[in-house]
């Protein structure tokens, strides 16, 4: 019987020798996924619970407790009404949660703060800088170019392997040549 190869998980692999030095990684990693999982799980349970509407589910409780007062609830319709209160709560706090989200407080403004950004505002406008270097120097006027011709290369682009060449300003045929 031929021995069975072992399949490569590359992303074990990095696990393994990344955390050489410390106890447990496996078990770190996995509480880690575990913990993250749970996180998810929370969030997006919220997020569902916040787009409800407590306005039905307090009508169902409402007709719930109507038949309550008139003694006709039964133990499954009593479980069902304790659980629609129970989820009425999750809601608004859920709705709660998500306003508090999108309304914060003030911004407390300090030294760091104001240093902070205008870090980021000079960071910002090197990059904006940088990109329209970028698209400055690569637009070009293809009838500069000395492989132009109006028919067969309207766009100047040079053969495979060629660098871009232009004529010289005062050049009209193309005979001296410039690289750039």
């Amino acid at each position: 019987m031929a021995k069975k190869e072992r399949s490569y998980n590359p992303a074990q692999e990095q696990r393994m020798t990344s955390h050489v030095h410390s106890n447990n990684p496996d078990k770190r990693d996995k509480k880690r996924a575990l913990d993250k999982a749970k996180q998810q799980r929370q969030t997006t349970h919220l997020q569902h619970l916040s787009r409800r509407n407590p306005s039905t589910l307090e009508s169902q409780i409402h007709s719930l407790k109507q038949i309550d007062s008139q003694g006709r609830l039964t133990d499954a319709d009593r479980a069902i009404l304790i659980s629609l209160e129970k989820e009425l709560r999750l809601v608004k706090k859920a709705k709660a949660l998500a306003s508090s989200d999108e309304k914060r407080g003030p911004v407390i403004v300090s030294d760091r703060t104001k240093k902070d950004e205008a870090e980021r505002f000079k960071l910002k406008e090197r990059e904006e800088r940088k990109r329209f270097r970028e698209v400055v120097s690569q637009k070009r006027d293809p009838k500069r170019s000395v492989y132009y011709d109006e028919v067969w290369n309207p766009y100047g682009v040079p053969p495979p392997g060629m660098l871009w060449r232009e004529r010289d300003e005062d050049d009209e045929d193309g005979i001296s040549l410039s690289q750039s």
